[in-house]
């Protein structure tokens, strides 16, 4: 799918009705491209009632999301990336995260982004069915139809993916405290948003193992966090845990037992805690 940029030109295909194959327990997507001359406001939109015309079969009222694609300031594009790999020309506004879709007002191009998911048990066939979006007091109608194969992805993925998710950025935009009650809510209630898109590999940041140096220059380990958050994702099905690589400055989170401040590693203090006694205790663990 194209990114519908705030001052960009529309998409070149233009298509009158959405139009979605899927397999049965698959997530599929459709985006919805509007432009406006003047300043207009979103007021709604809604799928219909999915039906299949052959058997009178529906899907379940939630099988399709709506949701909108909101804009964040990207400084600069990638180095070193072709010129025709390259979409939108930074620095400019790109659409990227899907909020939950509320009243919004606009000028220029917007888009709408449907995310439909199809059960198990859903029926091969195709079901039609409509978008109404409300803009200003008009109200604008366009067809979808979800064509459902007759077979289903399998519960379990065979191909490991992963997609590296960094607590701290959790915290800072959900507001929580770090390894309270509530943070770990928040961590199992994504680890099971990721399952269900087939996330199977979680990356685990070994900072998550308090460590203490004492004044003897050995090292206490505290497990607890780290077995907490694998206890976590392996709950939800996820296959492998994947370490963060072991010489970068900031894998491990070290107190001094003594002034109860974190301790910084240099690279060369990193390889000497690593190759130590307790270094090759805690890697063996």
């Amino acid at each position: 799918m194209e990114r519908v940029f705030k001052h960009g030109n529309n998409p070149a295909q233009v298509n009158k009705g959405i139009i979605i194959w899927s397999a049965k327990s698959e997530y599929e997507s459709a985006q919805i491209s509007l432009y406006s001359s003047e300043l207009v406001t979103i007021n709604d939109a809604v799928v219909t009632k999915l039906t299949n015309v052959e058997t009178g079969a529906s899907l379940p009222t939630d099988t399709c999301e709506i949701r909108i694609p909101e804009y964040v300031y990207v400084e600069w594009n990638t180095k070193g990336t072709p010129h025709d790999e390259i979409d939108g020309n930074a620095p400019d506004w790109y659409p990227d995260p899907l909020l939950a879709f509320e009243r919004i007002e606009f000028k220029g191009n917007r888009s709408i982004w449907l995310t439909c998911y199809i059960s198990a048990g859903a029926s091969a066939g195709a079901y039609q069915g409509d978008v109404h979006i409300s803009i200003n007091n008009e109200s604008y109608i366009l067809p979808i139809v979800i064509n459902v194969w007759g077979f289903s992805l399998p519960d379990k993925s065979t191909i490991y993916s992963s997609t590296w998710l960094h607590p701290s950025q959790l915290v800072k935009q959900y507001g929580v405290r770090k390894y309270s009650d509530e943070y770990w809510r928040l961590i199992d209630l994504v680890a099971d948003d990721m399952k269900r898109h087939r996330q199977n590999v979680i990356f685990t940041r070994l900072n998550l193992i308090k460590t203490i140096k004492q004044e003897n220059g050995r090292y206490i380990f505290d497990f607890s966090d780290y077995e907490k958050w694998v206890k976590i994702f392996l709950g939800h099905g996820f296959q492998a845990i994947e370490a963060g690589p072991l010489f970068h400055p900031k894998a491990f989170h070290v107190v001094s037992e003594k002034s109860g401040k974190k301790i910084n590693f240099s690279k060369h203090k990193l390889k000497e805690f690593l190759q130590s006694k307790d270094g090759r205790k805690f890697l063996a663990v």
